[in-house]
C-alpha cells in the first residue's frame, strides 16, 4: 500500500506527503546558493523496492537521492 507521494515545486522542493492525512510530512531542498536563482524541482520518484528512498532532479540538472533517518541508519551500521 502506497503511504506516500512526492512532488516537484517550483519553489526548489520535493515535498514528501502522507497520503492519509494529506500534510506535508517533509520539503526536500533544491536551493542554490543565491536566494535570487530559480532552482524548481521537475521529476520525483520513489526507489522501486525502497519507499525510504527518494530521487529528485531541479533545474540545476542535479539528481539528489534522499533517504529516511531509518534507512540512513541501517545503511551506516552495515
Amino acid at each position: 500500500m502506497i503511504l506516500f507521494l512526492c512532488s516537484g515545486s517550483e519553489e526548489y522542493y520535493a515535498v514528501l506527503w502522507d497520503r492519509r492525512s494529506k500534510l506535508i510530512v517533509s520539503k526536500l531542498s533544491h536551493q542554490l546558493p543565491d536566494p535570487d536563482a530559480q532552482n524548481g524541482v521537475s521529476a520525483v520518484a520513489f526507489h522501486p523496492r525502497d519507499q525510504e528512498v527518494v530521487v529528485s532532479v531541479a533545474d540545476d540538472c542535479k539528481l539528489r537521492i534522499w533517504m529516511s533517518s531509518n534507512r540512513k541508519r541501517q545503511m551506516q551500521s552495515s
